[in-house]
């Protein structure tokens, strides 16, 4: 008998060969102490065309999945892109954008007239050493200094520059393909523009909040939901002429919001692209390598022109922008460390160009050459950099509304909750974080079925969550742990809930519930009356040094709640003239009422009344449940005896949220 083989073909042995470079690459470039990437860029030369020839050169499919790949990273990098830290450090972050962006530009330019490629190819070339990817990012994390202010402006810096970028391509690619005169083209891109920054910044955010709470409630549906809404959007970005990249980008801006990091539908969302779409994208570039170019002198010689032209860039704008800024010379490096690193934003640019004709092979293997250079030179000098920073104090900077761990009680009192839950983590786009203690095992059946009550209840509320089940017989003790756990920001909970953990909320609160719990904790009585209006109940008492910190967060809780709205916030209930003027009332008509006096004769329906805890619980209480008293009427107990305690070395400083924002002009006393 004979047996015959052959060699296989056919789908399973391209797909098979696709997963093995996937697994393959990565892992041996790790064990070399390469960035992964580079495994990936390898990993699809090996199957390309010109080594295993397992990926024909005439091959649609990978480059099908690569092009989606593509989009999903551009997506991605919106969605992840840190909005807050962007606010906090603007002015900083702007500054080194535009630096960053206007030095390598230049130098990239010039490099093309050097090398003598045509106007529109020496745009595209200096835009894409005018963008940068964070692929140092996890050291500096690990390192503890994510809060570092060089840090912070680099990575903001990231989204203006790779959109600037982003720009110059759809630019360029529109003049090359369009075939259109210069002022047409500008006319023709900037209406572009503005209907895709409609659509994907207002639009597709108000359409994807009301599909997450009136149709789609499951994690499975609404992923579909994310990959047909950035799809969309490169097809509006192409519809007005624009490369479906900025499409992309702009719709994970957009969504920002709607995809809370550390979500579970946010860590699916970045699964499904790391771990197949954005490594095929990198696949199917390797596959374009040939190496008989890259080895070519006149390959490594226009290699060298790229790398001087990005790291020079990129080292005279760290620099500069250091000393306009007042950092140091260590954070000087750090921030070149960080930006030197050319990855996606760079690869999408080049593969745009590639295929509109601008850029030819030896480009292409060049430009591969000068990614490989600049990560691993990034690495050797964010890794060198590192130690001459001051570590970031622990918990600096954290935001309110980053993670909110929901401690669930009653069923008929989830709804309320969520809508507190919901006002706190708006402004971050957080992730609520519900979870059920249970002191035995004995019902465990009902505490699964109120879980799940509230997950539904919260994911009609268009928040993404993941239950979880705690069982223990110090139910303080697994709050507390499952806030260090899981990194909440604040944890609220149903003030039955509480007194059920600790039936005597009495004595000093550093021995107790409140004192407990290593976060800003709000005890809520919810009724069932929506509230009309918001109610900071304020007293002499508060204005203790010790009760400074209470005080801070009752504000920044009363004004979340009324979300911007001055029409809906009551200040002052019960506060005297020394606070008058500083929300510029007039102290001779200020009401001299004490809280407790005031909640119980001027408390009505639809009021929720918000208060900072007192430094000794059990005077305070009674005031707190005289307002539960009411028919309509929810409360709020706020307190923080660590984070917010410090941040406010006086009452100006306290309540100037109030006093200098937008609420002020409206500010009502009761």
């Amino acid at each position: 008998m004979i047996f015959a083989f052959q060699m296989p073909d056919g789908p399973a042995w391209f797909f098979f060969g696709v997963a093995a470079a996937l697994v393959i690459g990565p892992a041996v470039a790790t064990r070399l102490k390469l960035p992964a990437i580079v495994g990936l860029l390898v990993g699809g030369l090996v199957i390309g065309p010109y080594v295993l020839g397992i990926v024909p050169e005439t091959d649609s499919t990978l480059s099908a999945l690569g092009q989606l790949g593509l989009l999903y990273l551009m997506f991605t990098a919106g969605a992840e892109l840190d909005l807050l830290l962007f606010r906090r450090y603007k002015r900083a972050a702007l500054t080194f954008a535009l630096i960053t962006f206007a030095a390598p530009m230049t130098l990239g330019f010039l490099g093309g007239v050097l090398l003598r490629y045509e106007v529109a190819a020496c745009i595209l070339l200096g835009s894409l050493w005018a963008s940068h990817t964070l692929v140092t990012y996890p050291m500096v994390r690990e390192a503890g200094l994510s809060g570092n202010r060089a840090v912070a402006t680099t990575v903001a810096a990231t989204g203006v520059t790779d959109t600037l970028s982003l720009l110059v391509l759809a630019a360029v690619s529109g003049s090359v393909t369009g075939g259109q005169s210069l002022p047409v083209l500008v006319v023709s891109l900037v209406a572009g523009l503005v209907m895709l920054a409609v659509y994907t910044l207002v639009v597709l955010p108000a359409l994807t909040r009301w599909v997450y709470t009136h149709v789609l409630h499951s994690r499975t549906e609404r992923f579909a939901f994310v990959l047909a809404a950035l799809l969309s959007a490169a097809v509006v970005a192409e519809i007005g002429s624009i490369e479906g990249l900025v499409g992309a980008f702009l719709a994970g801006v957009g969504l920002n919001r709607m995809l809370p990091a550390g979500s579970a539908l946010m860590e699916r969302v970045e699964f499904f692209g790391s771990a197949l779409l954005v490594p095929v994208f990198l696949l199917s570039v390797g596959v374009l390598i040939k190496p008989s170019v890259v080895v070519q002198p006149s390959t490594l010689g226009v290699a060298v022109v790229f790398c001087a032209s990005v790291i020079g860039g990129k080292w005279i704008a760290a620099h500069l922008s250091s000393r306009i800024l007042g950092f140091t010379h260590g954070e000087a490096n750090v921030m070149f460390g960080l930006s030197l690193s050319q990855a996606a934003a760079t690869l999408a640019a080049t593969f745009v160009g590639f295929d509109i004709g601008l850029f030819g092979e030896q480009v292409v293997n060049a430009v591969l050459v000068v990614i490989l250079v600049t990560l691993l030179l990034a690495a050797l000098t964010t890794a060198r950099a590192l130690p001459g920073i001051e570590p970031t104090a622990s918990g600096e900077g954290t935001p309110l509304g980053s993670k909110l761990v929901l401690v669930a009680g009653r069923e008929d009192r989830i709804a309320g909750l969520a809508h507190v839950a919901q006002a706190l983590v708006g402004p971050e786009g957080g992730m609520v974080a519900p979870i059920r203690v249970a002191v035995s095992s004995d019902d465990i059946e009902a505490d699964r079925s109120l879980l799940a009550a509230a997950e539904g209840v919260l994911a009609k509320a268009g928040l993404d969550t993941e239950p979880r089940l705690r069982i223990d017989d110090n139910p303080i003790s697994a709050i507390a742990y499952t806030a260090i756990e899981d990194g909440a920001s604040v944890v609220l909970m149903d003030w039955q809930a509480a007194a059920r953990h600790q039936p005597a909320l009495r004595g000093e609160r550093d021995d107790g519930l409140l004192g407990a719990i290593p976060v800003p904790v709000v005890l809520a009585a919810m009724s069932d009356t929506p509230f009309a209006r918001v109610v900071l109940a304020l007293d002499r008492v508060d204005l203790r040094p010790d009760s400074q910190g209470d005080l801070a967060l009752a504000v920044e809780v009363a004004t979340r709640l009324a979300a911007g709205d001055c029409s809906r916030l009551l200040v002052g209930a019960g506060v005297h003239e020394e606070t008058a003027p500083l929300f510029g009332g007039d102290p001779g008509t200020v009401a001299t009422l004490d809280r407790s006096t005031w909640v119980g004769e001027e408390a009505r329906p639809g009021d929720m009344v918000v208060m900072p805890a007192h430094p000794l619980w059990a005077a305070f209480g009674s005031t707190a449940v005289r307002a539960s008293a009411h028919a309509g009427v929810s409360v709020l107990v706020v307190a923080d005896p660590q984070r917010w305690a410090g941040q406010a070395s006086s009452l100006e400083r306290t309540i100037g949220a109030l006093v200098g924002g937008n609420l002020n002009p409206k500010v009502r006393w009761g």
